[in-house]
């Protein structure tokens, strides 16, 4: 048994060991972690109400009840749903970014763009517009044509076959098929191809130059010669 002086020690020794625990210390102090989840859970759970509810209030009061779930769940379920409120998020501004940037891509696309799918029936008009531009130094549009006369070259070499659908990523794969190394040059070529068309990038006299010398080591090449 405790006499009284050991009783008195023992339940000052108990009263101080309650009085340092957390929940006692500092009431006041809110946890900035809590409080931030807190805050945009109120948040989100006004743009749950803003999308349910665009014509207006319901009648009776939209609200979440959470009290019957243990506070670590409801942190969980909070989290949860902060984290598929940003993906959410992301996912729309993404959308936009991309039809913008197709919108973009479709006004730099005019219809008056020659297509290799629009000389098949007669291949060498193609090439009578390069010399047609080259004499004008309108390297850039020249170039635009050199590369369908390539794209054509092959057509008639049976490499690749060319269709209204096809991309030039399409056709580098044909090309890859017959000989890794000129598909290695011809990716080369539609990257410059696709800077000029899509990027508004212009083409020096010097860079339309050593594509009119590939496209000529493809005619004088026997190799790439109808059979």
């Amino acid at each position: 048994m405790f006499n009284d002086e050991q009783s008195v020690k023992f339940i000052k020794e108990k009263i101080n060991e309650i009085l340092s625990r957390r929940e006692f210390q500092k009431p006041n102090e809110k946890n900035p972690v809590s409080d931030m989840i807190n805050r945009l859970w109120e948040s989100i759970k006004e743009w749950i109400e803003s999308i349910l509810f665009k014509t207006g209030k319901p009648k009776k009061e939209f609200s979440i009840e959470t009290d019957f779930i243990p506070a670590w769940a409801q942190n969980v379920l909070k989290i949860s749903l902060i984290v598929i409120a940003v993906v959410i998020v992301f996912i729309l501004i993404r959308a936009v970014i991309r039809r913008l940037y197709f919108k973009a891509r479709t006004k730099r696309l005019k219809p008056s763009d020659p297509k290799a799918s629009d000389f098949l029936d007669n291949p060498d008009l193609a090439f009578e517009r390069v010399k047609e531009l080259l004499a004008k130094k309108d390297y850039t549009n020249a170039f635009r044509y050199l590369f369908i006369c390539v794209l054509l070259k092959f057509h008639k070499s049976k490499i690749i076959y060319i269709e209204k659908w096809k991309t030039n990523r399409a056709y580098i794969r044909e090309i890859n098929a017959a000989d890794n190394k000129l598909a290695d040059q011809m990716y080369e070529f539609s990257l410059l191809f696709n800077a000029c068309c899509y990027g508004g990038r212009a083409i020096s006299e010097n860079q339309i130059n050593v594509w009119l010398d590939f496209f000529k080591s493809l005619e004088e090449d026997e190799k790439w010669q109808r059979k």
